[in-house]
């Protein structure tokens, strides 16, 4: 379900939503790893800086992770089912 933008951005968490608004990738991966019940890891700190906006859903991080890695075009490899390696 869709819900009208929050005012209250840094409140969206509750409601699933993680919203950003020019954030380095960096931050967002590690918002992303309280989800993920493996590890995450960035391997790239060129690629950790980069500014990105939107919001995602704070349920499925892989979704999260496709979507961006349709923008900034990075690799993104899953290791043993439990590991996702970014770079």
């Amino acid at each position: 379900p869709w819900h009208a933008v929050n005012s209250e951005a840094r409140l969206a968490w509750r409601d699933g939503w993680l919203n950003y608004y020019k954030a380095p990738l960096a931050e967002v991966i590690e918002d992303l790893r309280r989800y993920y019940p493996g590890r995450i890891l960035l391997l790239n700190d060129e690629l950790g800086a980069r500014r990105v906006s939107g919001s995602f859903p704070s349920n499925d991080p892989h979704a999260v992770l496709n979507a961006l890695q349709a923008v900034l075009g990075f690799e993104q490899h899953t290791v043993l089912g439990r590991m996702i390696v970014v770079r």
